[in-house]
């Protein structure tokens, strides 16, 4: 920056956010608090995410977890492969890989 800074902006936190804006600062690495805010200003990401959608990835993932540790010890038990255990894996897996590229998606919109 080679112009000298004419505009000061100020603003009021409370201790909360004040404690989190700190605790972000002083791990950012920067030298001063204004070379902080300004690289949050102009080159920082500001990303959002729909909690709902988070959940049902979770859910998914938890439910095709489980469903492979179910037929892995039915495969340890009885040492066969049932055709509805790989269509189980098969659906939960594809489930939980369309809703994870689907959040990937967005980020790479914002990323932009």
């Amino acid at each position: 920056m080679s112009e000298k800074s004419e505009h000061k902006i100020t603003f009021r936190l409370d201790d909360y956010h004040y404690q989190l804006f700190m605790k972000k600062y002083r791990n950012s690495g920067c030298k001063s608090m204004s070379n902080f805010i300004r690289l949050m200003i102009f080159q920082g990401m500001l990303l959002t995410f729909d909690e709902a959608t988070w959940e049902k990835v979770y859910h998914l993932f938890a439910k095709a977890s489980n469903n492979i540790n179910q037929i892995a010890a039915r495969v340890n038990a009885t040492g066969n492969v049932y055709d509805e255990d790989l269509k189980a894996i098969r659906e939960g897996v594809e489930g939980t890989w369309q809703s994870l590229n689907y959040m990937v998606s967005l980020y790479r919109k914002v990323k932009r």
